[in-house]
């Protein structure tokens, strides 16, 4: 009997040994890889100034540091084009609104991943702001459109009027779950003055303007018509204002363009059965077919 009583307890103690080795092997495990809480990092953003004109590019740079003491894995595309970055924006009623620039959100392409922060490192990326994606209401009734476009600019330039404004970063995780969020930057929009207010003048009603000074382009053929007007009339600006604020900014978006322009040379000399031959064809949707070759052309303006 007392031989039987000593089993058990052996064999009960070398038991628990045992659960107490796995359970501290699972412990350990957990933590052999890096953490994908990005609540760990701290996100900052800054913009290149403190004072704009409206209409004016903005620059804004994210940073993303791991001050805590294990490595972090950031998501797999850290920017605005993947949609796991978001940028805000407030008056002085601390009423955020969410800026969409071009095709921000859209990338239809995975990016490099930044991969993982080892302690006390951090990660950097850039982006500007300038045309909002203004969602189409004008078919909807007042409180449809109000609706649809809650927590959004509703404006094609995205600081149009003078004022403070306050700029913050998001950043969510893989699986939408986890969010961090930035202190807010405070930019001033001041009143244009003499010569700017001439060029503002001419190119504040049209949200063509904001994208192409942003991107180099439309969401056309970089010789299509509304492009060709956009452009007359910034080159027009260019040769007579250059003393004016915009002058840079307008100067470097029309450099923009013209490597596309020579893509599109290139392409129209395949269709007229140039020395590359026949040009592919690629379809979209049901209606609209798309020589290969344009599709390199508009990415350009991406």
């Amino acid at each position: 009997m007392k031989f039987r009583t000593l089993l058990l307890l052996v064999l009960t103690s070398q038991v628990a040994l045992l659960c107490t080795a796995i359970a501290f092997s699972q412990a350990n495990s957990s933590h052999d890889g890096p953490s994908k809480d990005i609540r760990l990092l701290t996100l900052q953003v800054k913009s290149d100034k403190s004072s704009y004109l409206p209409g004016e590019l903005i620059t804004l740079d994210f940073r993303m540091s791991n001050d805590s003491k294990e490595a972090v894995m950031l998501p797999k595309s850290v920017d605005v084009w993947s949609g796991h970055l978001q940028v805000f924006i407030s008056d002085e009623t601390n009423d955020y609104k969410r800026y969409e620039g071009p095709r921000w959100g859209l990338a239809d392409v995975m990016r490099v991943s930044a991969g993982k922060l080892a302690p006390g490192d951090s990660f950097k990326t850039t982006a500007t702001v300038l045309h909002n994606y203004r969602l189409e209401t004008s078919h909807l009734n007042d409180n449809s459109a109000a609706q649809i476009s809650k927590g959004l600019i509703r404006t094609e330039y995205v600081l149009p009027e003078p004022g403070l404004y306050f700029i913050k970063a998001v950043l969510t995780d893989d699986g939408l779950e986890n969010k961090i969020e930035s202190e807010p930057v405070r930019v001033v929009i001041e009143e244009p003055q003499v010569f700017d207010r001439e060029v503002w003048n001419k190119i504040k009603d049209d949200g063509s303007y904001a994208r192409f000074i942003q991107t180099g382009g439309l969401v056309e053929a970089p010789n299509g018509q509304k492009t060709k007007r956009v452009v007359a009339t910034l080159e027009e600006i260019e040769n007579s204002q250059p003393n004016s604020r915009y002058f840079g900014q307008i100067r470097v978006a029309l450099a923009k363009r013209q490597p596309a322009l020579r893509k599109t040379s290139d392409f129209a000399l395949k269709l007229q059965g140039g020395e590359h031959g026949h040009v592919p064809n690629v379809i979209i949707g049901e209606a609209v077919m798309i020589p290969m070759d344009l599709l390199g052309v508009l990415d350009c303006y991406r």
